[in-house]
């Protein structure tokens, strides 16, 4: 499994975890009165083999996790036995995929503490199919349940590997990053990778530095979509990641791309901010989740590798006064 995807879910889950709101049920008879609120967190990727989900308690006082530890002391594995996956094809057959408990996480911060599971499914979905999450939270004997058809790949028009073509970094100028959507897909979000040689005492070592866009939230289906980049953009980024030394020399090599897209789900979540947004009641979240917060939605990724630079854009990030003092080579200087 893409081990990238798998943490790259933890740490949007604990970021955006937040601060729950707050509900109690006063119908349900428990054995002790954890006031908790349920979350889940599962991005289907139909490029991987191995599905993950991210299962949370979110408490809003230490005491109340303490006392409900107390209670369910192995609850990661011992409690929460009911997650799965159900798919439906195009001919109406019904498959199920159970997910196993993989391993745990604590997090605590000023105001929030959880008790958080990762599990783990083997299942490669496909956007032909439909499914649908269930996980059951027995201390308050509900279903967390939603339903997603996954996305549909996505063409990446620009940056592409082209032979003879490289890409000029220009403050003057802005590169166009272009790409055709897919069915469902609402969330996009591309990163460059940078990668530069850095030679200190005759020692060279290899450096990689990334620059992430700003995500693209848009809806239509299978429409062309472009995104510009600035060259100040990734000059300034040089500038802010990389430490003024005057005892080394660095050499541009070349960049890689990495582009993420995701489901509707994804985008309407990242919409809506830091989620759930909190106690108040005064701003709605954004969950498709029925008796839960988080999301349940799709994501995949594409990959370009190797992209070159011309030797104009070595000249810019050399001699610009924004990433002059980096020490960059010029084309006409040795390494």
């Amino acid at each position: 499994m893409n081990r990238s995807i798998k943490y790259g879910l933890v740490a949007l889950a604990l970021a955006l975890a937040g601060s729950f709101f707050h509900s109690c049920d006063q119908d349900i008879d428990l054995f002790i009165s954890p006031e908790f609120t349920p979350v889940v967190y599962c991005l289907l990727n139909p490029q991987d083999s191995v599905q993950t989900a991210r299962i949370s308690r979110v408490f809003q006082d230490r005491g109340q996790l303490l006392e409900w530890e107390i209670e369910y002391d192995n609850y990661l594995s011992d409690t929460t036995k009911m997650i799965y996956l159900e798919c439906f094809d195009d001919k109406g057959n019904r498959t199920i995929s159970d997910f196993s408990f993989s391993e745990k996480f604590r997090s605590s911060d000023d105001s929030l503490f959880a008790c958080t599971g990762l599990y783990t499914c083997r299942l490669k979905p496909t956007h032909q199919n439909d499914y649908s999450l269930y996980v059951y939270f027995p201390e308050t004997k509900t279903m967390a349940s939603a339903k997603i058809t996954p996305i549909a790949p996505v063409q990446l028009i620009d940056p592409a590997i082209v032979p003879g073509r490289k890409i000029v970094i220009d403050p003057s100028q802005a590169y166009v990053l272009r790409w055709f959507g897919s069915p469902g897909t609402a969330y996009y979000q591309g990163t460059f990778y940078i990668n530069y040689l850095e030679k200190k005492s005759g020692e060279i070592q290899s450096k990689r530095l990334a620059m992430t866009l700003n995500p693209v939230l848009e809806y239509p289906d299978e429409a062309v979509f472009s995104q510009n980049v600035s060259g100040t953009k990734l000059l300034q980024t040089l500038k802010d990641n990389i430490p003024v030394l005057d005892s080394v020399t660095r050499k541009i090599i070349n960049m890689d791309f990495t582009f993420v897209y995701g489901g509707v789900e994804l985008a309407l979540f990242s919409n809506s901010g830091v989620n759930p947004i909190g106690l108040s009641d005064r701003v709605a979240d954004y969950t498709n989740l029925d008796n839960a917060r988080g999301v349940f939605s799709s994501i995949s990724r594409l990959h370009v590798y190797g992209i070159p630079l011309s030797g104009q854009s070595a000249d810019t990030i050399a001699m610009n006064s924004i990433t002059k003092n980096l020490n960059f080579v010029t084309t006409d200087e040795e390494f």
